[in-house]
């Protein structure tokens, strides 16, 4: 009987260290999951950041341009009133 209550008891430990690895693999999946989700979340707002600095700069140069045809306007009245 001893030794089948051993035997018993060596079964139990071993079920618990296969759970111990099931619920680590199970961890390790949903770390890379998490992770890869990540992944895309940063990409997609590093996408918008780009598009956004190009819209920036879009309005800049347009608003830069337009600033400059003003002043080129102005000069170009002074220059007819002399």
């Amino acid at each position: 009987m001893r030794y089948v209550d051993k035997l018993n008891e060596i079964r139990k430990q071993l079920d618990m260290r296969w759970k111990q690895i099931d619920k680590f693999e199970s961890s390790v999946k949903s770390y890379g999951d998490t992770k890869s989700q990540w992944r895309r979340k940063f990409a997609t707002k590093e996408g918008e950041l780009e598009a956004l600095k190009v819209l920036f700069l879009f309005f800049f140069l347009k608003s830069l341009i337009f600033f400059c045809l003003k002043k080129i306007r102005t000069r170009i009245r002074i220059f007819n009133l002399n």
